[in-house]
């Protein structure tokens, strides 16, 4: 759950940011902060679950790998990465809720 929340905050954070903001931010800082965030994602949680930040990587973990990743853990694991990303998905839109209602009002 912590791998995937810190995932989608940094990665939606620095979306919502750069759009409300108006800011002259390109592709690289947006890509550089996404990049941030799945390393410090990897950092967080590579030493308890393997870094799994996605059920994709879960998924594929249980097919390949049916001896080290049982298919037994396979539906803890999604729920987590599920509560952590809506959680996190949550959070952005609580922190920027109002600029982008600003910003929608605008359009």
């Amino acid at each position: 759950a912590i791998g995937a929340f810190l995932l989608v905050f940094f990665g939606t954070g620095s979306v919502a940011s750069a759009i409300t903001t108006g800011a002259h931010v390109g592709v690289w800082q947006v890509a550089s902060t996404w990049g941030f965030g799945i390393a410090l994602s990897i950092f967080a949680t590579a030493g308890v679950s393997g870094a799994h930040l996605n059920p994709a990587v879960s998924l594929a973990f249980a097919l390949v790998r049916p001896g080290t990743f049982s298919w037994r853990k396979l539906p803890a694991y999604v729920l987590a990465q599920f509560i952590g990303s809506i959680t996190a998905g949550a959070m952005v839109l609580a922190v920027y809720s109002g600029p982008l209602k600003e910003m929608e009002a605008k359009a």
